[in-house]
């Protein structure tokens, strides 16, 4: 009994001590603030989340509804935009970096967590007039969610939009508006800049700077129809009342947006945009678990949206290769939009040229699906993620006039950089901005009609920085740029992009007009571009390199002008062509072997894709024998002597001095690809690779006579040669018995010993004993490195050239020398 009793008492207060703590937990309520709690739409400070009452440690849950009835209560009209968790203590951080996109928290695990928030990083969301409801949760119930009211108001401007939201003559309410600018080229959608909600009675009002917008309205359930909406021009002090109408959703698409390694793990808050190609909008937020469901209506729509959401979570978003549905056919269920999570980070910051930081500036990164977006912070600082894949990923300055926030127009940016990213790491990436006060203008035409909408572009170096701006013509095909002092040089996009003068003018109906560089020094240029219509259609290919019989030939012909591509025959047949295999194919390409040498005139023609426009031109092609693939072939045996007196002459003993040499000198480099020889003895030596080196050698050195002579008796050594001309021959050279010219000796020795640099230097040496007009003698100086700096012609290269063996002097010019340096001299008697 007496060892059970303390069992059962230690028991019993392990569970006392349990249900203590746990009820000691419930009793610690969480407390949650917002400040500040009102800003206006126009505010560039930071929202901070204050929390406190957690463990240290604990997870949150962060929930914001657009609160579109404005009863203060989070019920099924309202919109969650947003959801994220925060941990205390916890802050996201990618090669020791802190991802400032991500709502973290910047005091230890203390059981508080203070979340500033940048309004500048945060997307379209801070620009939306309205209340919303910050919801505080526990994600695993431990304290009763607390919600919080954040208010945005419209800053004070005085002109506005107002009037009502409707769809068949009835008024829609709590309906979201949206205000853009338009963009340079004239088009419809530039920037958001403001929005607001419409009240019960479906009547909105917003107030914004003067200019020209364009106002559309979005609500779950509709489509709005962008490409039916005027732009409009709200003048200072002015009021325009327009009623934006709304189309009712006759389909749907439906599905989730998750996490692309885990199917499992959905996004919330997440704006799914979806557009067609009539110009119709849908739109709807993800919910807690990422699912959408998006009214539509007939027809090709692809996704878009805020990139703000998905980088908030540390996930990337879709760049151009967005993906698209068809609803033909009916509704669309089942789609899965999977994006990944950045694993890697561009951080720096952006400074004008004073240092200064810039704040509000988009950073731009992207890959080869997926990109990411951000905003610089008060501070001109910011983070963008990116996929470490082992890919390139480019960042930069947007020069999106699509952009959120867009650059500021007084500014040029510094260009783009690129790195392979890998997981985990963070590259930095700083830009200078450049105050550009001047402005560079022009105009595009056409037939002298104006160019809307197409692309101009500037660039330029300065203080060895890459910038560069643009923007677009308006519809009067003007344009105007603001640059910095520097060379700049302008030009249009001609191809590629919806902006190009193919989308615009058509393919093949203009030339495209040469770059312009204008020279801007506190001044204003100008650059006008009138684009000329097509040239006509004409072979640019006018002259033909030669060629060799049995060689490969290929040259590419081209043309000019009329409307590509173009397509290439022979008027005269193949059989105007050299003889062989010569063809020319469709696209242009002149090839084959020809077998005989001549010159030959043949005529080539082209006719353009709109197959009635021909042009022919006159060609000459001149086939050339072909060159021997080999030079020449030797077999050399050698004494090495030295000389160290004016008399005394003996076999070199600082090396071996018995020296056989077997050679090739090729006609060009790799004219003989594979070569060998086989000795009397059968042995079998290889030559290295034709393409290393014009002279292939095999070199031995050996001790004494004996083993010299048995390695290289008397007799046949047969060349194996294989030349890319002439193909598989093999020469036979005899070697002859032994019969070595007499050892060189310098006659002025003395006199070597000491040149004077400055003047020229007659070197003379022993005549060769037998030497006669067919032998040879060649003279080589090196310095202490090696390196030759006086030479006769080579015999091996060049028998013709080289000094006769009758020779006994030669004379080494002035200069040759330099005054207080050694050098070796070598005289190599041939007897051929």
């Amino acid at each position: 009994m007496k060892t059970n009793i303390p069992r059962a008492f230690n028991l019993s207060t392990c569970t006392i001590a349990i249900a203590a703590a746990f009820l000691a937990n419930e009793a610690q309520a969480a407390t949650f603030a917002i400040s500040p709690s009102n800003v206006s739409n126009t505010d560039t400070g930071n929202l901070t989340l204050n929390i406190g009452g957690l463990t240290n440690g604990e997870t949150v849950v962060v929930q914001r509804f657009a609160d579109v009835n404005t009863n203060g209560f989070i019920d099924a009209a309202d919109w969650l935009i947003q959801q994220y968790r925060l941990t205390d203590g916890y802050a996201n951080m990618v090669g020791g970096v802190t991802n400032i996109n991500i709502p973290h928290d910047v005091t230890p695990a203390d059981g508080v967590i203070t979340s500033p928030q940048s309004l500048l990083t945060a997307g379209i969301a801070p620009r939306f007039v309205g209340k919303y409801l910050y919801k505080l949760s526990s994600p695993t119930g431990r304290f009763t969610p607390i919600t919080n009211l954040f208010t945005i108001t419209n800053s004070s401007f005085g002109q506005s939009f107002s009037g009502s939201v409707r769809s068949s003559g009835t008024n829609v309410p709590y309906a979201g508006v949206l205000v853009f600018t338009r963009d340079a080229r004239g088009e419809r959608l530039g920037q958001p800049i403001a929005g607001t909600f419409a009240n019960a009675a479906g009547l909105y009002s917003i107030q914004v700077p003067p200019g020209p917008y364009l106002v559309w309205a979005f609500q779950r359930g509709y489509v709005a129809d962008l490409s039916t909406s005027p732009v409009l021009t709200l003048n200072a002090g002015g009021t325009i009342s327009t009623n934006l109408n709304l189309v009712p959703g006759t389909r749907t698409i439906s599905g989730r947006v998750v996490d692309a390694t885990n199917n499992a793990i959905g996004l919330p808050g997440i704006l799914s945009a979806w557009n067609s190609t009539a110009g119709e909008l849908g739109v709807h937020f993800t919910d807690t678990n990422g699912y959408f469901n998006c009214a539509v209506t007939s027809g090709d729509w692809r996704f878009g949206g805020d990139g703000a959401p998905f980088a908030v979570l540390g996930y990337l978003e879709y760049e151009d290769w967005r993906p698209k549905v068809s609803t033909t056919t009916g509704s669309v269920a089942g789609v899965t939009l999977a994006v990944p999570k950045a694993t890697a980070v561009y951080y720096g910051s952006v400074k004008d040229n004073l240092g200064n930081p810039l704040a509000g500036i988009d950073i731009d990164a992207w890959g080869n699906v997926f990109a990411s977006a951000a905003q610089t912070d008060a501070n001109g600082n910011y983070v963008t993620g990116v996929l470490g894949d082992g890919t390139y990923w480019w960042v930069e300055v947007s020069y999106d006039v699509n952009s959120r926030d867009g650059r500021p127009t007084m500014y040029v940016f510094s260009q783009a950089n690129s790195s392979a990213m890998t997981s985990g790491q963070a590259i930095r990436r700083d830009f200078t901005g450049l105050l550009a006060t001047n402005h560079l203008s022009g105009h595009v035409s056409f037939n002298g009609n104006p160019v809307g909408g197409v692309y101009v572009w500037a660039f330029a170096n300065i203080n060895g920085l890459n910038y560069q701006t643009d923007t677009h013509t308006d519809p009067n095909g003007d344009y105007s740029l603001n640059v910095a002092n520097g060379n700049w040089t302008v030009g249009l996009a001609c191809s590629d992009d919806d902006d190009s003068l193919d989308s615009i003018l058509g393919q093949g109906n203009y030339q495209c007009p040469a770059n312009q560089t204008v020279t801007i020094a506190n001044n204003n240029g100008v650059a006008q571009f009138p684009v000329q219509p097509p040239e006509p259609l004409h072979i640019t290919t006018t002259t033909l390199p030669d060629g060799t019989v049995d060689s490969f030939y290929s040259e590419q012909l081209t043309a000019a002008g009329g409307q590509p591509a173009y397509h290439w025959y022979l008027p005269g047949g193949t059989a105007s062509l050299p003889p062989g295999t010569m063809n020319l194919s469709d696209d242009g390409i002149l090839s084959g072997i020809p077998t005989t040498a001549g010159t030959y005139d043949f005529w080539v023609g082209v006719w353009d894709n709109k197959w009635s426009v021909v042009a022919t031109q006159q060609l000459t092609l001149t086939i050339s024998a072909p060159t021997a693939d080999v030079h020449s072939y030797y077999v050399t045996k050698t004494k090495a002597f030295l000389q160290w007196d004016a008399a005394a002459v003996g076999l070199d003993t600082n090396g071996w001095p018995f020296i056989a040499t077997v050679g090739i000198i090729q006609s060009s480099l790799g004219a003989v690809p594979i070569a060998n020889v086989t000795f009397p003895t059968s042995t079998v030596k290889a030559f290295p690779a034709g393409s290393s080196a014009l002279e292939l050698r095999v070199r031995e050195f050996f001790p004494n006579e004996a083993a010299f002579d048995a390695a290289y008796p008397v007799g046949n050594y047969t060349f194996t040669l294989f030349g890319v001309h002439d193909g598989l021959q093999s020469p036979v050279l005899t070697l002859p018995a032994s019969s070595y010219p007499n050892a060189p000796r310098v006659s002025n020795f003395g006199p070597a010993q000491s040149v004077n640099p400055a003047q020229s230097f007659l070197l003379q040496w022993d005549a060769f004993s037998g030497g006669g007009a067919n032998d040879n003698i060649w003279v080589v100086i090196t310095d202490a490195g090696g390196q030759p700096v006086f030479s006769t012609p080579n015999p091996s290269t060049d028998h013709e050239g080289a000094l006769r063996g009758t020779a006994t002097s030669i004379t080494i010019p002035a200069g040759t020398l330099q005054l207080g340096r050694t050098y070796q001299g070598r005289i190599i008697f041939f007897k051929i």
